[in-house]
């Protein structure tokens, strides 16, 4: 139930905005639910907060891929070895 898991990531993040994993589990769970924008948010803050983590660049460039920004999304795609 992806609600159930949004609102657990979400608990999750109230006790500390500073854990990767739990933006890009939630990203992942946005993407499930076509929400695109927020998945990229959310995997753009887990790259920020751990930004020399080269995996947590390769979803920011599949979302772009999909929007067709081929540019940007080789962008990231470099950025994820």
């Amino acid at each position: 139930d992806y609600a159930a898991a949004l609102e657990q990531f979400d608990n999750a993040l109230d006790l500390s905005k500073d854990w990767a994993a739990v933006y890009v589990e939630r990203g992942r769970t946005y993407e499930a639910l076509t929400k695109n924008d927020r998945a990229r948010d959310d995997y753009a803050k887990a790259a920020q907060l751990e930004p020399t983590v080269a995996a947590h660049y390769l979803p920011i460039g599949v979302l772009l891929e999909k929007r067709e920004r081929f540019e940007d999304a080789l962008q990231e795609y470099n950025r994820s070895g």
